[in-house]
């Protein structure tokens, strides 16, 4: 189970039947918000969380857009949205009531108003009681609102997090602070326009997103730290590619980058200047590189390798002359994992489909190869 906290009263919650039919006829561990009002709606609080030890994917704390903030839960390939209501009456304070299906052809997703008071904090007051009947789960924060601070959000309430995503116009050098004091941070999002001298900030986070990457220069990018970095627009040329290949050969990047893939690039020949490239040959590499423990890969069939003096491989593309793909062959060159998800760099250009990892939904990498199934936003 997650933290331990104490003990939370009870606060009446508007049930859908009786609590008993619930209890004696039906066990609700399926639905995740029946489990939500069993624990915190009735006097038998220690016996429900005994019983309801809940496996969830993912937590994620949304600060949207005019001020509708949620959590959402990815529990049991369904994801729960709990959007968060000021109670105008106190007796309100508790209450999960479940909204109308907008969208009834999005059955994987269910929603329900989850009322606090004045006097809480609205995302640590749900939070806590989430992480109280789950085990451990992966914790997003995603910022949407362009009208507020991300320092509105205090850190402080949760022990970790994997991933931040900042999706508003801007930001600003002390948002960016802010997020950089987070103890465990393995991604970072940024599809927002970066402030100056912050141009390499995400370059030090496991996994990195760049939507605009204009302002990154190249001696800024061979400082990368990142295992796997996308970047939408950029401003790198082919010759700056091909520098960073050559620095990749002399071994000035870092033994953590595993991947760069740039996803709107002019190609000219110049990305192969004195770069000794061989074709792939099936058996020094498999044809499919995988990233995010084999459930995303890149069909690298028809991409060229280059081999340094200790004998790691890395192989580029050539096919398509809008993408720049570089990815690094560190660990098993064959490996048998069960792919789950394909991203087909053969593909025509004009033909390609982004639409799973373009920045208007970004999460879809991280959550639908990491921790399940895709889901409606």
């Amino acid at each position: 189970m997650g933290s331990q906290f104490s003990y939370f009263p009870p606060v009446p919650c508007r049930m859908e039947r009786p609590l008993f039919q619930t209890v004696e006829s039906e066990d609700p561990e399926d639905d995740f918000f029946e489990v939500f009002k069993l624990v915190f709606c009735t006097d038998n609080f220690d016996r429900y969380t005994e019983k309801y030890k809940l496996n969830a994917r993912w937590t994620m704390i949304v600060m949207d857009v005019d001020g509708k903030d949620h959590v959402d839960v990815m529990y049991r390939g369904k994801k729960y949205v709990f959007n968060l209501v000021l109670a105008v009456n106190s007796y309100d304070i508790g209450k999960l009531v479940p909204t109308p299906q907008q969208h009834p052809e999005q059955e994987s997703t269910l929603v329900a108003d989850y009322y606090y008071g004045r006097n809480h904090n609205r995302f640590d007051y749900i939070y806590h009681r989430i992480m109280h009947i789950t085990s451990s789960c992966a914790l997003i924060l995603r910022f949407n609102d362009p009208c507020r601070d991300i320092r509105e959000m205090s850190f402080a309430m949760f022990p970790y997090g994997l991933g931040v995503e900042i999706n508003k116009p801007s930001v600003t050098p002390e948002e960016l602070d802010y997020i950089g004091t987070m103890s465990i941070l393995n991604y970072l999002l940024l599809n927002t326009k970066i402030p100056k001298g912050y141009e390499a900030f995400a370059l030090k986070y496991k996994i990195g997103y760049i939507a605009n990457a204009e302002g990154l220069t190249l001696d800024q990018l061979k400082t990368i730290k990142c295992h796997y970095l996308f970047i939408g627009k950029s401003n790198f040329t082919s010759s700056d590619m091909n520098q960073f290949m050559k620095a990749w050969m002399n071994k000035e990047l870092s033994e953590e980058f595993y991947m760069l893939h740039i996803k709107e690039f002019d190609k000219s020949e110049d990305l192969y200047n004195g770069i000794d490239y061989k074709q792939w040959d099936e058996a020094v590499r498999d044809s499919r590189y995988r990233i995010f423990d084999g459930k995303l890969r890149f069909d690298l069939s028809t991409s060229i390798d280059i081999t340094r003096d200790d004998g790691t491989i890395a192989s580029f593309y050539p096919e398509s002359k809008n993408i720049f793909h570089f990815s690094v062959w560190y660990s098993n060159r064959f490996p048998k994992v069960q792919d789950e998800q394909d991203f087909d760099l053969n593909t025509p250009p004009e033909l390609a489909d982004y639409s799973y990892w373009t920045f208007e939904r970004p999460s879809f990498i991280i959550l639908e190869c990491i921790f399940g199934r895709s889901f409606d936003k």
